[in-house]
């Protein structure tokens, strides 16, 4: 059985290719088109080498189904796909018709090849791993021309600076242009992308996904706010690179996405009870439009868009379902690490996912840190306000760290990221457990009246002496202490507070979860 050629392909740049545009119409399409590439066009492909089916469906069926010239598949999954054919001229035939593929019908698309002849099954960890070196050198070493070169007598086109190539008569009548290539191919697929997740997690229901960024349940006269939210599987590549066979990685990649696809349901599910509940009545606009939409259900990647009151909730109820759903299918709790960006509907789609995908790296980062809490998920937010540029660090550097009169270090107002750890000691010292941060939240709200708020927001980015004469203040009219640790005489200890994180939480999070006196996980 080793001599077989063994082929990895993958895709480079997914999410540059998908959230390149602010229309959410293109991004569903772009992200239907990044799903066919391990589908129809794997397909289209091999029927053009050897004029005969690939057979998609039988190694998630069957993990010990042998390698074959009736089963050409490893597995599919990861944003990769593994592939075996009976010689290396196959291979790089097969391969010429796949890229050629993509290259007409999904322009833009950047992929990488690794094949390895007499791939040896009985040292799988040793030659799977030498595949994937190679695949890595080959991403680094190649770049590829993934569009069509431009011509000096076409104009540019608006949404891309590609040549204008296809006409576009989607939307209002005085939109109509010519657009790149690029641009056509997505939003010809959007449709597609849109009818596949309604059948897929809303069949049978009277609610419906958007595609149109504006309908998320923003409400009239209020500022319009989106949240885009990225979530990832903490530690996963690592299991792909201890496993010892074939049939390992298969059973392990085709659970891993059943867990995810039904823990985005049980979310779905959860939204569709919170409206029926009434519960979203003071936070947006409800109508059978879900407040949400999907752009990318991978493995254990997914990225959403929703309403921006609701971005983090719907984070963590998603990572409460995937803990254990994870442990129900696989045996075993994974744990995930959640980005979520707030935005105005204006704001660059890119530019915002981006954003939200440095989030989830700046709280995988406080994961690895805090090697005691390994076994929990972690996230983090941003509020973005207008005028803010730069990176995540960058921008919190600049706007939430506070020079303080005569100290060497500045105060941070931020105490994110925070850990999803549900089972938690009230008793000792929880500053970074979001359960907490929610709590905590909850009883600022019920002790200070809305204008106390505010005013505590804007102490808190001043010096020493106003935040003494705000508690004195409370003192004064006979108000209980603030919630707080081990604050005493001041709102920061170690140059840290909770109260601005407190504060945010409070205006970007459903009201409904704020005012309710029910215990922390019910809605689980």
């Amino acid at each position: 059985m080793n001599n077989y050629c063994a082929v990895l392909i993958d895709t480079t740049s997914i999410q540059e290719y998908i959230f390149a545009s602010n229309q959410l119409k293109e991004n569903l399409g772009a992200s239907y088109l990044v799903d066919e590439i391990y589908k129809s066009y794997l397909e289209e492909a091999y029927k053009k080498v050897f004029d005969k089916s690939l057979d998609l469906k039988t190694w998630k069926k069957d993990f010990n189904a042998p390698i074959s010239k009736e089963q050409a598949i490893g597995y599919i999954g990861g944003g990769n796909a593994l592939l075996f054919f009976e010689s290396k001229e196959k291979a790089k035939e097969f391969i010429k018709a796949w890229t050629r593929i993509l290259l007409e019908e999904t322009p833009g698309i950047t992929t990488a090849v690794a094949y390895q002849e007499n791939f040896n099954f009985d040292d799988w960890e040793n030659e799977f791993n030498k595949l994937h070196t190679k695949l890595s050198n080959n991403k680094q070493k190649y770049s590829q021309q993934t569009t069509f070169p431009r011509h000096g007598i076409t104009a540019e086109c608006a949404r891309t600076g590609l040549s204008m190539e296809e006409w576009n008569s989607t939307g209002v009548e005085s939109e109509h242009s010519y657009i790149s290539k690029v641009s056509y191919k997505k939003i010809e697929e959007s449709k597609k992308s849109k009818e596949g997740f309604q059948q897929k997690y809303l069949e049978e229901s009277a609610y419906t996904f958007t595609d149109e960024i504006d309908n998320l349940g923003q409400k009239e006269n209020i500022q319009n706010e989106i949240a885009i939210v990225h979530i990832d599987g903490n530690d996963i590549g690592k299991k792909f690179e201890i496993f010892k066979t074939l049939q390992e990685i298969r059973n392990f990649s085709t659970k891993l996405k059943e867990a995810t696809e039904q823990s985005f349901q049980d979310l779905i599910n959860t939204i569709i009870k919170d409206i029926e509940n009434n519960n979203y009545d003071d936070d947006i606009n409800v109508s059978s439009i879900l407040p949400i939409t999907p752009i990318v259900i991978g493995g254990d990647d997914v990225t959403f868009v929703c309403n921006g009151k609701l971005g983090i909730y719907f984070a963590k109820i998603f990572i409460e379902k995937f803990e254990k759903k994870t442990f129900d299918i696989i045996g075993e709790k994974l744990t995930a690490c959640a980005g979520i960006v707030i935005v105005s509907t204006k704001f660059p789609f890119y530019k915002a996912y981006n954003m939200a995908e440095e989030l989830c790296s700046i709280a995988k980062k406080k994961r690895k840190e805090k090697k005691s809490n390994l076994s929990n998920s972690w996230l983090d937010f941003q509020i973005s306000y207008g005028g803010y540029i730069g990176s995540i660090e960058e921008i919190r550097e600049k706007y939430y760290k506070i020079t303080e009169k005569n100290k060497d270090k500045k105060n941070n107002l931020l105490m994110r990221p925070y850990r999803l750890e549900l089972d938690y000691d009230k008793d000792e010292c929880n500053q970074d457990n979001f359960y907490n941060l929610i709590e905590n939240a909850k009883e600022l709200k019920k002790k200070l009246p809305n204008s106390k708020i505010k005013e505590l927001r804007e102490v808190l980015t001043l010096g020493r002496e106003y935040r003494e004469n705000f508690l004195n203040f409370l003192k004064a009219r006979n108000k209980e202490e603030l919630p707080s640790f081990e604050y005493d005489n001041d709102l920061f200890e170690n140059f840290k507070t909770i109260y601005f994180d407190m504060i945010e939480i409070l205006e970007y999070y459903p009201s409904f979860e704020i005012e309710k006196e029910e215990k922390k996980g019910e809605n689980n």
